[in-house]
């Protein structure tokens, strides 16, 4: 990747950070999930909106891997399935963490079994 291609995408990863893009969301946006493998062989779902993937060039995990190198961390929501307020099942946000790049090893789309909550506005 070109430096000046990873300077664009660092910035545009900063500027959502500091317009708070990535705490706010937005009603109409969907969240798209993804499996973080670590170098320890652990995995977390983390998800990020639309919205996001799409300023920062694309809605797939090649996008997302570019976002953690360009900035060398990634802020993004933790998922988990869990029970709405109805009990039915859902994926649903539970924190908000921080991947570091050297830490990552693989980011793999991930299908979720079933419906998955938007997170509140922080």
């Amino acid at each position: 990747m070109k430096l000046s291609r990873r300077v664009a995408l660092g910035a545009t990863l900063a500027a959502m950070v500091l317009t708070g893009a990535s705490s706010a969301f937005a009603a109409d946006s969907d969240m798209v999930l993804f499996k973080v493998v670590t170098t320890d062989k652990d995995d977390v779902i983390i998800g990020l909106t639309e919205s996001q993937l799409a300023a920062a060039g694309g809605l797939d995990a090649g996008t997302v891997g570019k976002m953690l190198v360009a900035s060398g961390e990634l802020a993004a929501w933790q998922y988990v399935v869990a029970h709405n307020d109805a009990g039915d099942l859902v994926e649903a946000p539970t924190n908000k963490i921080s991947i570091i790049a050297n830490a990552a090893v693989r980011i793999e789309p991930y299908q979720a079994e079933w419906p998955v909550t938007l997170p509140t506005a922080e």
